[in-house]
């Protein structure tokens, strides 16, 4: 059996990151094509996009350092509170997502 590091097991992943990026994106736009000015207008929306924005930036910060992380075993505190602060972003994204409908 073949045992990986982080830094392995996250470039292999990152092309499926990257692709499943992109369609949720094409998704969103298109959702949001249809009404503009309601979601700009909802408290919930405006709290979900800068989060989102800054949780795909995070994302690709933590790609970059993990090519450092990784390498390492185990992991640093440090790779370890950045993962746990990415889970915290995208939960804060999903629960914003799902409060739109509601405002």
């Amino acid at each position: 059996k073949r045992r990986e590091n982080a830094a392995q097991f996250a470039r292999n992943l990152l092309a499926l990151n990257w692709i499943g990026l992109g369609i949720v994106v094409i998704g969103g736009v298109l959702l949001f094509a249809g009404n503009a000015e309601t979601y700009l207008l909802n408290p919930a929306f405006q709290i979900k996009l800068p989060l989102l924005l800054f949780g795909i930036a995070y994302h690709g910060f933590l790609q970059w350092k993990d090519a450092e992380w990784g390498k390492s075993d185990p992991l640093p505190g440090a790779a370890k509170m950045a993962a746990f602060t990415e889970i915290l972003i995208w939960l804060g994204v999903v629960i914003a997502a799902t409060r739109i409908p509601n405002n």
